[in-house]
């Protein structure tokens, strides 16, 4: 494991579904907490319903995988434990004293050790996760220069050509445009 690059935890938790009564989206709240060993950074990240583990490739809508991601922004130990609880509308509860424990692996923590990156170039890997800092561009945290995004972005629909991201989609021109 390195650091900037992402780290998926995967827990087996409850067998539910996106379409049952109790759904996993609101009522079950996944957190796991990362500490750093010796800058005693912290994070609480929290963590999702990921149906069979394999719902991009299968579309699944149920199954018991529970995942986190996290990015370390520091070498060495860290050090993790997982919150795992249920109850009507806890995943939005805007307070983290509500819920009961939902088991499985509410409780459970666990350690794994952090080297250098050893991503160069145009690798955002190499350069830290994009910070906001006041400022109007984003600026990477480890190598501190500003992330400067160019281009139209996705869907490419700039100038209305309908091969573009798999169509022409209506956008609020009119139909004089030339199409080509």
């Amino acid at each position: 494991m390195k650091k900037w690059h992402k780290i998926t935890l995967e827990f087996a938790g409850p067998n539910v579904s996106e379409q049952d009564n109790y759904n996993p989206f609101i009522n079950y709240k996944l957190n796991v907490l990362f500490t750093h060993s010796k800058t005693k950074a912290t994070y609480l990240v929290p963590g999702y319903f990921a149906a069979d583990g394999n719902a991009e490739n299968t579309s699944a809508d149920s199954g018991n995988k529970w995942r986190v991601h996290f990015s370390p922004d520091e070498i060495g130990l860290w050090n993790w434990k997982a919150s795992f609880i249920k109850g009507n509308y806890v995943a939005v509860a805007k307070t983290n004293k509500t819920g009961l424990s939902a088991g499985f692996m509410d409780g459970q923590s666990g350690s794994f050790e952090v080297n250098a990156t050893d991503k160069r170039g145009p690798d955002f890997r190499a350069y830290g996760r994009l910070q906001y800092v006041n400022k109007p561009y984003l600026r990477f945290a480890d190598q501190g220069g500003y992330f400067i995004k160019a281009g139209p972005d996705s869907p490419e629909n700039l100038l209305s050509y309908a091969d573009f991201d798999g169509g022409f989609k209506n956008d609020g021109f009119k139909d004089n445009l030339v199409k080509t």
